[in-house]
């Protein structure tokens, strides 16, 4: 179960948007310019994150510091219990309309996580060194929802793996993340 939570975490961060007709290929860690409005060193996204409609806790994904290769940041997930149970340093950098990350700071696999100005049905796939396929696809353009921090009219993206158990769909809003 705990290696189930973190793969459901690993994946909210890394395959959670994108859009693009390419097929992976994603580029090496550049500079920190940015011209995406959420994507700047202090900003950060949290998640609530649910196993089988299940409250399984929170994922933080902090952006830090310019590294010179990108943003330097950490994905951090907390239990129901609000306890720390792992933290991940990730590399994040622009690459043209998409946010790109480095989900290990292993220089493996790079993956496109959100696409500036996403239209309905943009879709394209990544695979990974091991062999997985990552499916994003935007199914809707303009989703309300309501969270503490207010009501946002959001873009969901659909993301799938090949090798593990995982559909979901994540909320972006061009504005804020």
């Amino acid at each position: 179960m705990k290696n189930l939570y973190k793969m459901a975490f690993a994946a909210l961060a890394i395959g959670a948007i994108g859009c693009s007709s390419d097929d992976g290929g994603a580029s090496q860690p550049g500079n920190c310019d940015s011209n995406i409005p959420f994507f700047h060193t202090g900003k950060f996204f949290k998640y609530n994150v649910a196993q089988f409609g299940i409250n399984a806790g929170t994922m933080k994904l902090s952006f830090g510091e310019c590294s010179g290769d990108g943003f330097a940041s950490t994905m951090e997930s907390r239990n129901t219990s609000n306890v720390v149970t792992s933290t991940i340093p990730n590399t994040f950098w622009q690459d043209g309309a998409f946010i790109v990350g480095d989900a290990n700071n292993d220089g493996i696999d790079f993956h496109k996580i959100y696409k500036k100005d996403a239209a309905l049905n943009d879709s394209w796939t990544e695979t990974d060194a091991d062999g997985a396929v990552i499916t994003h696809t935007v199914v809707d353009m303009d989703s309300l929802i309501t969270v503490p921090a207010g009501s946002f009219h959001c873009k969901v993206y659909h993301y799938e793996k090949s090798d593990i158990i995982n559909d979901s769909y994540i909320f972006w809003d061009d504005g804020v993340g």
